[in-house]
């Protein structure tokens, strides 16, 4: 389904300084509980984040899987712990700088990123513009 693509952006690099990005767990879908307050979050973000924002952000996602699926088979080879570091370190960079040349800084991305774990209004946002629409 549409929503499981912005999955993209969950990985697992521990020690990161995007970390916080790796902890972000998407919902499979709308939240479904009745009288939730989960209405207040989608009105916010939706005034929060503009088209250009949210375009910005799903272009760096797929630059961030990008750098991950770049990085992942050296950090699983990598023969010591302090190999380990520098391969974190040097795709940590990467990431950072993907997602800037994307037109965004690393804390505004990590704030839609955070938006988008909890508000379906912004997780259809960003899928529009990662389906090219």
């Amino acid at each position: 389904m549409i929503r499981r693509s912005i999955s993209i952006m969950m990985f697992a690099w521990v020690g990161l300084a995007c970390a916080p990005l790796a902890s972000a767990q998407l919902p499979p879908g709308p939240d479904t509980g009745a009288g939730s307050d989960s209405a207040a979050p989608s009105d916010q973000a939706v005034s929060r984040f503009s088209d250009d924002e949210l375009r910005s952000f799903a272009a760096a996602a797929l630059a961030v899987q990008q750098v991950k699926d770049t990085y992942a088979p050296i950090l699983a080879s990598a023969a010591t712990s302090e190999d380990q570091q520098r391969v974190i370190e040097a795709a940590d960079e990467e990431m950072k700088r993907a997602v800037r040349d994307n037109g965004l800084s690393v804390e505004r991305f990590q704030e839609i990123l955070d938006s988008a774990s909890t508000d379906p209004v912004v997780i259809d946002r960003i899928n529009q513009h990662l389906n090219g629409r």
